[in-house]
């Protein structure tokens, strides 16, 4: 790796450190770098990353890689066009060759195992909240180009987030929430707490927090609650009561309450659309009990999708689905299990031509519409199976 590089990426990180009025760089253990979707950094970014590659450039941190266009087994399927395939690739072997771990999925809190407290420094803004909120991890939310350069530098300013002032609690959120809690509504719940909260450390209270720690798919909900408050807002931390682990027992005075009416409100908001003509879910990736349970609910009730199915994961989930023989049982139900991409970063909503998306994601929601400009119908995971039913 070139001096200069080195220079370069030290140079950006001291700039960064005196915007935010310190004067400290922090070593990270690990980086995941966001924003490698040729959809999303075109021939800019493209030729950012192979300018360092050219240059022998070397990752001195493990670093972990967030989802692509597209998953390489459909190519033909899904109309992805050569030129994007080709552009793509050549992405993914410029980081290759600088030492990242292509992972390709944007839930590294899955696969990769840190004590809490650890320094990262990571993109993708629910991984950024799942770290801080559940694990323990302090990073602060990297853009795509930063997390590059943190990983060649192994170090970032220390500020936000790597500082225990910074962590507390901001606003208490009260909610008052007394039906059992689903995809539907955890959705919801996460992306109307941060139009309310905005910025800060949320500490959710009530039964909602409850039934995060003590459900049985509390891993599920409290991925798709932390997705969707990251994406309506510059939240990076919530503290949930029995899941967070560094939480102190800190009580804010600024109190945020919260209602079903509230919540009905935020689904409705979300939602735009009426007839979807595909169901996509995996926004964050799904975990294999999430692919199992849907499995088993097609299994149990004999169902074969009428309409589009796509489930969206990481490779490792997927070759797991495929050594167990249930990836070809869900092909057979009319189920299409990607790997490395989803549904916001990839071209498919133009080469399918796609007008309407069903999703149990709040995230989803919000970039379909404002990326890709089509609408959205927001629904609990079974909704979403009942709607593969229909040829509607």
């Amino acid at each position: 790796m070139s001096r200069r590089t080195l220079e370069l990426a030290a140079e950006v990180m001291e700039k960064l450190a005196s915007i935010y009025g310190v004067s400290e760089l922090i070593e990270v253990a690990h980086v995941h770098i966001s924003g490698v979707s040729y959809l999303t950094i075109g021939d800019a970014g493209l030729e950012f990353l192979e300018d360092l590659a050219s240059k022998g450039t070397k990752f001195r941190v493990p670093a972990t890689v967030n989802p692509i266009g597209f998953d390489l087994e459909y190519v033909e399927q899904l109309n992805i066009p050569q030129d994007f395939v080709n552009k793509q690739l050549r992405i993914l072997n410029a980081l290759k060759s600088m030492g990242a771990n292509l992972i390709l999925s944007c839930t590294p809190y899955e696969i990769i195992d840190l004590p809490p407290g650890t320094h990262v420094a990571w993109g993708e803004s629910n991984a950024v909240i799942y770290a801080n909120s559940i694990l323990g991890l302090r990073t602060n939310r990297e853009g795509g180009p930063l997390t590059v350069l943190a990983a060649i530098l192994g170090k970032v300013p220390k500020y936000g987030l790597h500082l225990d002032e910074v962590r507390k609690p901001t606003h208490l959120v009260e909610v008052e929430y007394s039906q059992p809690l689903n995809h539907l509504v955890a959705s919801a719940l996460g992306y109307l707490i941060g139009e309310l909260v905005v910025t800060g450390v949320p500490l959710i209270r009530g039964n909602i927090a409850k039934y995060f720690s003590e459900s049985p798919h509390g891993h599920e909900l409290v991925k798709l609650f932390l997705a969707s408050l990251a994406t309506s807002s510059q939240v990076n931390r919530c503290i949930i009561p029995n899941l967070s682990r560094d939480y102190s027992g800190e009580v804010p005075s600024k109190v945020v309450k919260i209602e079903g009416k509230d919540i009905k409100k935020a689904i409705d908001e979300l939602s735009s659309g009426a007839i979807p003509d595909i169901i996509a879910i995996g926004c964050p990736h799904c975990s294999l009990k999430e692919v199992m349970l849907i499995y088993e609910i097609l299994e149990r009730e004999g169902i074969r999708a009428k309409k589009p199915f796509l489930l969206f994961t990481s490779r490792r989930v997927k070759e797991e689905l495929r050594r167990l023989g249930i990836l070809s049982k869900l092909t057979e139900r009319g189920v299409l299990v990607c790997a490395d991409t989803c549904i916001v970063v990839s071209p498919i909503v133009r080469t399918l031509g796609i007008k309407v998306v069903m999703t149990n994601s709040g995230k989803a929601a919000h970039y379909l519409r404002r990326m890709h400009g089509i609408d959205v119908v927001l629904g609990d995971l079974r909704d979403c199976i009942r709607e593969v039913c229909s040829g509607v």
